[in-house]
């Protein structure tokens, strides 16, 4: 391939992650605003732009601006991710945008992408859900699937329970370090703190 060739595709390479990350920052810099209708709807179109990057941006403002507008965009999304081949370089990020911002509503049919998936894999992926969604709610779920005799959602039952013990455990280990700090901690003081330094360099206090 001439050299004149090259030059052309690393041209249109450059021009391309440059829109690329340009829609990136744009769509970053609403992460914490209030949404007005213009954003939203500016929002929602770069759901489905052809480029990932910028749909992923796309979700997590959404998930960040939450309400039943952003929940439905971002179901439709994950739904839309399940008819495409390739639909796994979204779908983590379309799961933890839902399990950010869902309603109670919403509790019922995301245990269901869990508990329907008979491909393992694809189960997975939708395992954070069972650490995102009401405790109460998933530990129903789990008892009735365990009651269907289904093998695949025996399994998922089985799979799920052991996550959520495992997170359980995760949590009180967090609590116990805070509520009984090692002695380098209490050292320290609150949040780790250090004494201050005085002019000869010697810690006071």
């Amino acid at each position: 391939m001439a050299a004149s060739t090259y030059t052309t595709l690393d041209r249109y390479e450059s021009i391309v992650k440059s829109k690329i990350n340009e829609a990136c920052g744009r769509l970053e810099s609403l992460l914490y605003t209030r949404p007005t209708e213009a954003a939203r709807q500016e929002v929602e179109r770069a759901l489905n732009s052809k480029w990932e990057g910028v749909q992923v941006w796309a979700g997590r403002v959404l998930a960040s601006w939450g309400g039943r507008r952003s929940v439905d965009a971002l179901r439709g999304w994950l739904e839309g991710s399940m008819r495409k081949e390739a639909g796994w370089a979204v779908r983590g990020e379309a799961i933890r945008s839902l399990g950010q911002c869902h309603q109670p509503r919403d509790v019922e049919w995301l245990l269901d992408m869990y508990f329907d998936a008979t491909d393992r894999l694809l189960r997975h992926e939708f395992l954070p859900l069972i650490e995102a969604l009401p405790e109460d709610a998933v530990r129903q779920r789990i008892a009735q699937e365990r009651r269907s005799g289904v093998q695949s959602r025996l399994e998922a039952a089985d799979v799920a329970l052991r996550r959520l013990e495992h997170w359980n455990e995760l949590r009180t280990q967090r609590s116990n370090i805070r509520l009984h700090p090692t002695p380098l901690a209490r050292s320290r003081g609150p949040a780790g703190s250090r004494a201050p330094l005085g002019r000869s360099g010697a810690r006071r206090g």
